[in-house]
């Protein structure tokens, strides 16, 4: 206890710092603040200049958008007089009649006609070339706009990022999110300090004689002490007891446990064997005469009532008939003190039983039959 009063002493100098702290870093954290906001005021304005400066280098989008318009438009016309010809050409080609008036066509003014398409065809794709280069500067300052007005929407979006953490970052300063430190409650705390030295003191002597008896108990309770030694005085014990009921059930093998509760199995043959590797209705039978040896152990103490046993549908499942004989001929050796209830849905069983109680299901609830 006298190391608790120490560290009471050394709660209230360090709550004496703490409340000298606390006044320090408000006055740090406000300067920090008018510090944060100027330098995002100064980056606002500065991004606010960039847009300026980019929105007066796409102040010819409406020249260059119109032009454009234009280019194409032309482009699209020459490309539908091109294909025109196209087809004249392949009609003059494919036919040696008019349609119109259903007169012979002869090969003189087919190859006029033909002729006279190739040459509008040949002006209409030099033409194209020639636009094509008057198109490709213009789409290229095209597309510089668009990419400077996305530049541009992006950073209107970091303005007013900015300008959100501006007035975060003044309300802060004007106290709307600062924590405002009562100084006076923390020095209450130091008082209330003052008064746990004083009950530690008082409480030291009853805490000393507890932890004493609290020692004690440890020490009987360990893995090394009281209990490790009822467990080894019982061992031996228990592992006849099992063995005998698990002969009495004809399972004829040697069992035991050790004092970690691990299971040794061995056959007459001394064959090493475990649990998992027994049928089902071989582990009911180690699993019963379990339930015997430890019934039977807690019998031997007399602070201990062992006369009710109760076995739910264990007739019922993995038993043959050799172990539900021998297991109705154990419970036949217990006293008469012994009240022992079986549950079972076998009628089989009822002519081996000094009473039987039936049940049967009535509007989904059992009732006495």
């Amino acid at each position: 206890y006298d190391n608790d009063l120490e560290l009471v002493k050394s709660k209230a100098e360090v709550q004496k710092n703490y409340i000298k702290k606390l006044q320090d870093d408000k006055k740090k954290k406000n300067d920090q603040l008018e510090k944060d906001i100027k330098e995002q005021e100064l980056l606002k304005e500065c991004l606010e200049k960039v847009v300026l400066l980019e929105i007066k280098n796409i102040g010819d989008k409406d020249v260059v958008q119109t032009k454009l318009s234009k280019v194409i438009k032309l482009r699209e016309k020459l490309y539908s007089k091109k294909d025109k010809c196209e087809e004249e050409i392949k009609f003059y080609e494919d036919h040696n009649e008019c349609p119109t008036c259903d007169q012979t066509l002869n090969e003189e003014t087919k190859d006029k006609h033909i002729n006279k398409n190739n040459n509008k065809i040949n002006e209409y794709t030099k033409a194209l070339a020639e636009l094509l280069e008057q198109l490709r500067p213009l789409q290229d300052r095209f597309n510089e706009i668009i990419e400077k007005e996305k530049f541009i929407d992006e950073t209107r979006s970091e303005i007013r990022t900015l300008e959100n953490v501006i007035d975060r970052l003044r309300g802060e300063v004007k106290g709307d999110a600062v924590d405002d430190v009562d100084v006076e409650k923390e020095r209450q705390k130091l008082k209330d300090l003052g008064k746990e030295g004083i009950a530690i003191s008082k409480e030291r002597d009853q805490v000393i004689n507890d932890k004493y008896y609290l020692d004690v108990a440890s020490i009987l309770l360990k893995d090394t002490g009281i209990k490790t030694k009822i467990v080894r005085q019982y061992l031996p014990v228990m592992n006849r007891i099992i063995n005998k009921y698990l002969h009495a059930m004809d399972f004829f093998v040697s069992f035991e446990i050790d004092e970690s509760f691990v299971e040794t199995i061995k056959s007459r043959h001394r064959d090493d064997f475990s649990y998992a590797s027994f049928s089902e209705g071989e582990k009911q039978r180690i699993d019963l005469a379990l339930m015997m040896a430890w019934r039977t152990i807690a019998k031997m103490k007399n602070s201990t009532n062992t006369n009710l046993l109760i076995l739910d549908e264990v007739f019922d499942s993995s038993l043959d008939t050799s172990g539900t004989e021998l297991l109705h001929q154990i419970l036949g050796t217990l006293d008469n003190n012994s009240n022992t209830f079986v549950i079972s849905h076998r009628d089989a069983l009822f002519d081996k039983f000094r009473s039987v109680i039936k049940f049967a299901k009535h509007n989904n609830f059992s009732r006495i039959a």
